[in-house]
């Protein structure tokens, strides 16, 4: 779960998006374990992190500019994006 969310500040793919929101419906957790991890793996890659303004506006643009076509060869039951970034989003944004 923590490579997932690291993965969204360094590559914007639509499939890591979609995963981190049906982990975040269908689990609950440790958001201070979960946030000292993420931190750490964003170090050992040197990446930045800046969760309290969440997901980066040019990485939400780049993934919702594909996301039905993404989507489309990997599930059937398509989430409007919309939804998919406001709860991800807010996830970090905690986690800050």
């Amino acid at each position: 779960f923590v490579e997932k969310l690291r993965s969204i500040y360094q590559r914007a793919r639509a499939r890591d998006y979609y995963d981190i929101y049906r982990l975040l419906q269908q689990e609950t957790f440790e958001d201070a374990t979960i946030a000292t991890a993420l931190h750490d793996k964003a170090q050992a890659h040197d990446v930045d992190l800046d969760l309290a303004n969440g997901i980066p506006q040019d990485d939400i643009d780049a993934v919702q500019a594909y996301w039905d076509q993404a989507l489309d060869r990997l599930v059937t039951n398509h989430i409007p994006f919309d939804d998919v970034v406001k709860t991800v989003d807010t996830y970090l944004q905690n986690l800050a």
